[in-house]
C-alpha cells in the first residue's frame, strides 16, 4: 500500500511522491520515490529535501535523470560535475545515476534479437533502410539517435501494418 501526493506551485512545481504507508513485513528496504516531472529538477529536489530525508531516517539518496535530449553526449562529464557540485555528503552521500540512452536506443543497440523477431531483419536490410548498422556503429555517438529509433520503430510498424493489409514489403525477394 502506498500514498500518492501531487504538488503544484511554490518552489517545487509539478511533482509526484509515491510513499509506502508501511514497510511490508519481511522486507529489508523501504523506498520513497519522487517523480520530479523533469530531469532538470532532480538535483534541486534532492537538495531542497535533503535534511528532511535525513531526519526521516533514509539511509540512501539516489537521483536518477536522463541525459538525452537535454545534454549532448560530449557534455556528460560536465553534467556529472554539476550534479555533484555543492551537494551535501554528510551524513548521506547522494548518488546520481545518469540514463545515457533512452529505452528505444537500448532496443536498437542490442541488435541480436532482430532476426528472432523477423528473419528478414538482417543488418544489411536495416543498414539500407536506416543508414545505420547497430552491430557496428555506436549509437551513443550519433546526435540523431532519437530519429534513428523512431525510424526503426516506424520500419517495424510499417512492415507489420502493410503485411496485414496484403502489401509486399520493399525488401522482400
Amino acid at each position: 500500500m502506498y500514498r500518492e501526493t501531487r504538488g503544484t506551485g511554490g518552489q517545487n512545481p509539478n511533482y509526484r511522491i509515491l510513499e509506502a504507508l508501511a514497510a511490508p513485513e519481511g522486507r529489508k528496504y523501504f523506498v520513497l520515490i519522487v517523480d520530479c516531472v523533469g530531469d532538470n529538477r532532480v538535483k534541486s529536489k534532492i537538495t531542497d529535501n535533503y535534511q528532511s530525508l535525513v531526519s526521516n531516517g533514509y539511509q540512501a539518496i539516489i537521483g536518477i535523470r536522463d541525459v538525452y535530449p537535454d545534454v549532448a553526449y560530449h557534455d556528460i562529464a560536465k553534467l556529472r560535475r554539476g550534479l555533484d557540485y555543492k551537494v551535501k555528503t554528510k551524513p548521506i552521500q547522494v548518488v546520481f545515476i545518469l540514463g545515457v540512452m533512452e529505452i528505444e536506443t537500448w532496443f536498437i543497440t542490442e541488435h541480436t534479437h532482430f532476426q528472432k523477431m523477423d528473419a528478414r531483419l538482417t543488418m544489411a536490410r536495416i543498414r539500407g533502410a536506416l543508414g545505420f548498422d547497430p552491430s557496428v556503429d555506436d549509437i551513443q555517438l550519433r546526435p540523431n539517435r532519437r530519429m534513428i529509433c523512431t525510424a526503426f520503430i516506424n520500419l517495424l510498424v510499417w512492415r507489420t501494418q502493410r503485411a496485414k493489409q496484403g502489401y509486399r514489403e520493399p525488401w522482400t525477394s
